[in-house]
């Protein structure tokens, strides 16, 4: 027979392990449910009082989801247009933003410069892109681990420039799915307002490659970000590409024969000799097509050589057959290249001739002071064609040592330069002086030199 005291004790025991798992379990049950936590953004604001209750704003919510284990969701009340005051915070752990079909937007100042990488790809998930706004999705943040948020969406790789033949700067890349790719600038946002689709260019990537210009040309320094959406969801990947500073096309100066069957061309900056062969150009001298055995780049210049010469004097025109791109060392194409006269070789028949030098002055004042007021005077030169003018100065009256130089280009005739003490930065001393002048026509065929004295003085009576 079993004893009331044993009776009782197991009882009291039998009590305890109920109790027991029964604190177990809803310890199990609260463990299992503390991670999944729903916070629901309900002000437009942006503030930061510790806690996402009733009122609750943006920030608040990323910063409760940050501080609950799991994944978190964030949802918005209906139509609200939320204005952030500046980058949210490190998102560390799986959060889906859900607009759902709110109407919801988020909007806020320029420069979002977050970057986020807390142990995940992505900062935020949008758990139903397909109804949420475009304002939205174009969240002002960037630089988050190659993507601003999560989706099944591969991000599409791209790139701005370098110009192309036609003058357009295209946007260049590939999308891994071939989605529909839409490019808009990151750092156009008002405070205040939704962020305007700056660009508004959509391009389906054919075979997963696209390249297209867009309405609206960035400019160097601008960022730009991506959104593509395809039949797996959609994202707004927020890879951000500055445009090249050098988005320039090389220029063509002029074209000079340097020989019998040598062509120089002169461009506006260096040529990329990768870019250059004979197949694109087409040069006629005399009236006779030569063909072009050779074209080799040399900094900005590119030479072409033919195998058929011309007699010295014949002058003829050279163009581009548009086969291949001319290009800079930033690989800008050449735009275009219409029929370019090629001055008669070799060089030019005349070379350029300074016919009179002189001051209309040779004294004037250092600076202007009460007792010399004569500050400036005039060089006279004249020319019989156009031409770069060189002048070198020189101390002493007697050619000494070169002091400062400086260049104009100069028309064929009578030419007046204005001349004072202060010369390419430098105030020249109170003392005799010579000038020396060479001018040089297309060809680069010098002048002779032609020199003249003059004297910089500090008062009157030495006038």
């Amino acid at each position: 027979m079993t004893s009331p005291v044993l009776n009782q004790r197991s009882a009291t025991i039998a009590r305890l392990f109920a109790l027991t798992f029964a604190l177990l379990a809803a310890a199990c049950a609260a463990a299992g449910t503390a991670g999944a936590a729903t916070y629901t953004v309900s002000k437009t604001a942006d503030t930061n009082d510790g806690t996402c209750d009733v009122d609750c704003s943006l920030r608040e919510a990323v910063v409760a989801a940050n501080a609950s284990l799991g994944a978190d969701v964030v949802n918005f009340a209906s139509s609200l247009a939320v204005k952030l005051d500046g980058p949210l915070p490190a998102v560390t752990e799986t959060i889906s933003l859900n607009a759902g079909s709110s109407g919801a937007s988020v909007s806020g100042t320029s420069g979002y410069a977050t970057t986020y990488c807390a142990g995940s790809a992505y900062a935020l998930d949008l758990s139903d892109p397909g109804a949420i706004g475009s304002t939205v999705l174009k969240l002002p943040i960037y630089a988050v681990c190659n993507r601003a948020v999560k989706s099944s969406v591969v991000a599409p790789s791209f790139s701005i420039g370098p110009r192309r033949y036609d003058g357009t700067l295209p946007i260049s890349g590939s999308s891994p799915g071939g989605e529909t790719v839409d490019f808009f600038a990151a750092d156009g946002l008002t405070t205040g307002t939704a962020e305007a689709d700056d660009y508004a260019t959509t391009v389906t990537a054919v075979a997963g490659v696209f390249s297209f210009t867009l309405g609206t040309e960035p400019t160097p320094g601008q960022k730009l970000t991506a959104m593509a959406s395809g039949v797996s969801g959609a994202s707004n990947f927020a890879t951000a590409v500055t445009v090249p500073a050098d988005v320039s096309s090389p220029a063509l100066a002029a074209a000079v024969a340097v020989g019998n069957s040598r062509v120089r061309l002169d461009f506006s900056e260096a040529i990329s000799p990768a870019s250059v062969a004979p197949v694109e150009f087409k040069l006629s001298m005399g009236n006779l097509d030569r063909p072009i055995t050779a074209a080799t780049a040399s900094g900005n210049s590119v030479f072409l050589d033919t195998n058929l010469p011309w007699s010295t004097g014949e002058a003829g025109n050279m163009t581009s057959t548009g086969t291949g791109r001319v290009t800079d060392v930033s690989g800008n194409e050449l735009i275009g290249l219409p029929a370019t006269t090629v001055f008669a070789g070799p060089g030019e028949l005349d070379a350029p001739v300074i016919g009179s030098l002189r001051f209309s002055s040779n004294r004037f004042c250092q600076r202007v002071t009460a007792k010399c007021k004569r500050g400036k005077t005039l060089i006279l030169i004249s020319l019989n064609k156009p031409a770069r003018v060189i002048f070198n100065i020189y101390r002493g009256t007697v050619r000494g040592k070169q002091m400062v130089t400086f260049v104009k280009r100069l028309d064929a005739g009578r030419n007046r330069v204005k001349f004072s003490a202060t010369v390419s930065g430098r105030l020249l001393p109170a003392t005799g002086m010579t000038m020396r002048a060479t001018a040089y026509d297309v060809a680069r065929t010098p002048s002779a030199p032609l020199e003249t004295i003059f004297r910089v003085v500090t008062s009157k009576r030495d006038l």
